[in-house]
C-alpha cells in the first residue's frame, strides 16, 4: 500500500486500507464478478461500510460510489487477527 500511499497523498493507515478495499471492489466490478468477500484486520474497514462517516472526507465520494456499485452483488466482510 506504500505506492498507492504515496500517490494519493494518504495520511493514515486506515485511508489506505480503505483504498485498498475500494480497488478491490473496483476490480470485482470490472470482471463482473457477482460475489467479493473482503477479509480485512482493520475492523474500521467493516465499520464504515455500515456507518459512512466515519470515512474521511476526501474519501467519502469514492467510498459512497464504490457502495452504490456493489448493491447487486453478494458481498461481505470479515475481520480476521494478526
Amino acid at each position: 500500500m506504500g505506492f498507492v500511499s504515496i500517490i494519493l497523498q494518504l495520511q493514515s493507515a486506515f485511508e489506505s486500507e480503505l483504498m485498498g478495499a475500494i480497488h478491490a471492489i473496483k476490480i470485482t466490478m470490472q470482471k463482473r464478478w457477482r460475489a467479493l468477500w473482503i477479509e480485512t484486520d482493520f475492523l474500521l474497514i467493516m465499520k464504515s461500510y455500515y456507518d459512512s462517516s466515519l470515512v474521511p472526507w476526501k474519501l467519502s465520494n469514492r467510498w459512497l460510489n464504490i457502495l452504490e456499485s456493489i448493491k447487486s452483488k453478494r458481498f461481505g466482510f470479515s475481520h480476521i487477527s494478526r
